[in-house]
């Protein structure tokens, strides 16, 4: 959901992650702070304007769930989804508690996949300490099966988004 994180939801995931706002943890020079806040927001603008870049996005059920930075910040937070998903380059599904275990509960990640036909799907997953990019042919393409497996247990766009506005509503 890293793509649809609204500024006041990103701040409150990061302190709840590493204890700091808007932080990495204290070892990180201030420098690489500020990088990697502003290749976020920029990416996340990409989704608008000339040429945007299309976003297929499963997210999890609990991701909409857990209060993270309060009801408040939350309800935010799922109205910038569901504004997204307004966008006709973006295609939200969630996966909902009842699919049970799937492919991707090891973590979340993001599969880059280019125009260029003969360019390769590479793989970027954040963790805790770094981000990883996987750019092996065989590692991308269990990526993208597993996320395809995953998407096919995930409610459609429409129902999805009939969750994620009941979720919203429920949010006190």
């Amino acid at each position: 959901m890293a793509m649809c994180l609204s500024r006041r939801a990103r701040r409150c995931l990061r302190r709840a992650c590493v204890g700091q706002d808007d932080a990495l943890p204290p070892s990180g020079p201030q420098s690489e702070r500020l990088s990697t806040q502003s290749v976020r927001m920029k990416r996340q603008e990409r989704l608008e304007g000339s040429e945007p870049l299309q976003l297929y996005a499963v997210i999890w059920e609990a991701a909409l769930r857990q209060q993270v930075g309060g009801p408040k910040v939350m309800r935010e937070q799922l109205h910038r989804v569901l504004e997204l998903t307004q966008l006709p380059n973006v295609r939200l599904q969630v996966l909902p508690f009842r699919a049970g275990g799937h492919a991707c509960m090891a973590g979340a990640f993001s599969i880059v996949s280019f125009v260029e036909p003969e360019a390769l799907d590479v793989v970027h997953v954040d963790t805790i300490a770094a981000t990883v990019w996987v750019e092996d042919e065989v590692e991308s393409a269990t990526y993208v099966s597993f996320f395809d497996r995953t998407a096919r247990l995930s409610l459609a766009p429409k129902d999805s988004l009939r969750l994620i506005e009941s979720i919203s509503e429920d949010m006190q």
